[in-house]
């Protein structure tokens, strides 16, 4: 485990006073919205329709309440908004057979066991602007079809992954994204990230032909930082500018993939000395830039957010100079969002 048990607990604890006292239990049924209330508020009961009974036999009525923990949600439409406090759901998906569809949180809370973004037949679009959205399992982007995740300020949290598969993307300018387990981008996937932070508590998996760039805020991994070892793959990492920080660089046995540093951009990895780093940058295969000669020195930065500061190594191009930490993270928030300590699954590119 990367973070002390000390940390762990604290944050547990922190997390258990302040997640919201939901239960996800058996599903109860699923609702689909249907736009016949006001035409766009999550918590209104008559915008949604129940469609399936607790059997998963075909029903059809107005429900008395919006989604509530046992209760799956359907999105075909645009134009859905959550901007109450204690909305609730068993799994979201947005986009059905039914249609397109898009969910903004724009204040309040939704609180859900796992959120798709897509479907095997249409697309769906997350936003996130305000307020806080908490997923007890994960948040998959693109599932069959093209999804979309937006985030511009207020907090995301999912107690395992957020995966984001072929043709979808994630674009973040502001806010935080804590992930309990991995992150992982599969096929031509995409994260771009311009500001606000991310903050990843086991391994970031950049696989097959998708790409991260960076241009302001940081991405921060508590463990592996893994690119596909297939030497026909294209996955890549761009740092324009902001900070990525990792514990390791490749699998813990060798390097892996691309990462381009230009700019005011820094990589920071604390399992990897200054002279491999400086062989590596030599090297011109897995560190390279379009701006500048790059260089790697020794700096202190926590190694995760609260934690105290421990030497890492810079890559960064010359003149090198160790860029304030982003003041955008709060601990308060990361103790909401640390749910994802609590356990590890493998991800699986499909």
């Amino acid at each position: 485990m990367y973070a002390p048990a000390a940390t762990k607990l604290s944050i547990a604890i922190l997390v258990f006073i302040l997640s919201p006292t939901v239960v996800h239990a058996v599903l109860m049924g699923v609702y689909e919205f249907d736009a016949g209330g006001d035409g766009t508020s999550w918590d209104d009961a008559a915008n949604w329709e129940q469609v399936l009974d607790p059997d998963g036999l075909p029903i059809n009525g107005d429900p008395a309440t919006p989604p509530d923990a046992g209760t799956s949600a359907e999105i075909p439409l645009a134009g859905v908004v959550v901007d109450s406090a204690g909305q609730t759901a068993l799994d979201v998906r947005i986009g059905t057979a039914n249609g397109a569809g898009s969910l903004d949180v724009s204040g309040g809370q939704l609180t859900v066991r796992d959120m798709f973004a897509g479907s095997s037949v249409n697309s769906g679009a997350l936003s996130v602007s305000g307020g806080n959205l908490s997923a007890g399992d994960d948040i998959t982007v693109g599932d069959g079809s093209i999804g979309t995740m937006d985030v511009t300020s207020g907090q995301v949290s999912t107690g395992d992954d957020l995966v984001i598969n072929s043709g979808s993307r994630l674009d973040m300018s502001g806010g935080m994204i804590s992930i309990g387990d991995r992150l992982a981008l599969n096929d031509d996937a995409v994260v771009d990230l311009l500001g606000g932070d991310i903050i990843v508590f086991d391994d970031v998996f950049v696989l097959d032909n998708s790409q991260v760039t960076v241009s302001g805020g940081l991405l921060q991994v508590a463990d592996k930082l893994r690119f596909d070892d297939d030497p026909l793959s294209n996955a890549r990492m761009i740092i324009d500018g902001g900070i990525v920080r990792s514990n390791e660089f490749g699998d813990g046995a060798m390097p892996l993939g691309v990462i381009e540093i230009n700019g005011t951009g820094v990589y920071q990895v604390e399992e990897l000395s200054v002279a491999e780093a400086m062989t590596l940058i030599n090297e011109g295969i897995h560190f390279t830039s379009t701006s500048g000669m790059l260089t790697a020195f020794a700096v202190n930065a926590p190694s995760l957010p609260g934690e105290p500061d421990v030497q890492f190594t810079q890559i960064s191009v010359v003149p090198g100079q160790q860029v304030p930490e982003p003041g955008s993270i709060a601990l308060l928030a990361l103790g909401i969002a640390g749910i994802g300590y609590r356990r590890r699954k493998q991800i699986k590119a499909t």
